[in-house]
């Protein structure tokens, strides 16, 4: 169990002075005060300094990279961490098991509370997928309603909490198809495809993609990533299900799932992680400025 400090914040495994500022939305900081003093580190137990230590660039894989390219990776990746402490947002590691539940009907764990209406959310909406199916008028509204449940085969639950170390692992192996996706962008800049212009390129690029790992609202548990199998189309045989892809954008903004999503999720505490259509996260007091904003309007 490890947390920022009140003055100081653990990027890898070097301490580095800052602040932080937490909203009401996110759990408190679940880290001891880590001073950067030899003494002070010693007090942390072998569990903490292992999750830490689990994290570090220097974990980073090499596998298929040369020395400068490793080099450049461990570079980005530093950039990347640096980026969320400057954010002052608290970078958290595992929350305890106390803080966490099961998603009801699920194996998925989350953060009590979020877990909590989550489990309601899917609920209702799996009794109005229930009611639009069934639906028999033929206004616009009700036959669209109607057409787009009937692609629907279950609404899902791809992931909800991850620790920072699983999120780690993704951030390793991503690595490589963002360092090929921006190399000739990289090649093109006057330092070269290793400069330092191209290590903060390439932290832009993967910053809009996936979070650096202890900043994601996954590891706050407070996100999660939805999933959505489909009924055979003969149409797109191929698409049998919705996940967490760029490339399913659009269908997702298409699907039944993310228009209820779009008009029911705030009732539950839920608002939308607009990049990503799949990704919603529990922020109670957002949805409920957002469902203000809304009646005012």
């Amino acid at each position: 169990m490890l947390s920022i400090g009140k003055n100081w914040i653990v990027v890898g495994v070097v301490l580095v002075q800052g602040t932080q500022s937490v909203s009401s939305d996110t759990p408190k900081p679940h880290f001891r005060n880590m001073a950067g003093t030899q003494t002070n580190m010693a007090r942390q137990t072998s569990e903490e300094l292992a999750a830490i230590a689990a994290i570090a660039p220097e974990k980073l894989s090499d596998v298929g990279l040369s020395r400068e390219a490793y080099a450049f990776k461990q570079r980005v990746y530093n950039l990347h961490v640096a980026r969320g402490v400057r954010s002052g947002r608290e970078r958290i590691y595992d929350l305890p098991a106390a803080q966490l539940a099961l998603i009801d009907g699920t194996g998925i764990p989350m953060r009590r509370d979020a877990a909590l209406h989550l489990g309601r959310l899917m609920a209702a909406a799996r009794a109005d997928l229930a009611r639009d199916l069934a639906a028999t008028g033929e206004d616009a509204p009700t036959a669209q309603r109607r057409m787009r449940a009937r692609r629907v085969r279950e609404l899902a639950i791809n992931n909800a909490y991850r620790s920072a170390s699983r999120q780690f692992g993704i951030w390793d192996r991503n690595f490589r198809q963002y360092y090929e996706a921006t190399g000739q962008k990289r090649r093109a800049l006057a330092g070269g495809e290793h400069s330092a212009q191209a290590a903060e390129m390439l932290r832009d690029y993967i910053g809009v993609r996936v979070a650096a790992p202890g900043f994601s609202n996954h590891q706050g548990g407070i996100a999660v990533d939805f999933a959505l199998r489909l009924q055979p189309d003969p149409q797109q045989p191929a698409q049998k299900e919705l996940g967490a892809s760029m490339a399913q954008v659009d269908p997702w903004k298409d699907s039944w799932f993310w228009h209820w999503l779009k008009e029911r999720a705030g009732e539950f505490g839920f608002v939308e992680y607009e990049p990503e259509p799949w990704h919603w996260e529990f922020k109670p007091q957002q949805a409920e400025r957002e469902a203000r904003s809304r009646r005012v309007d």
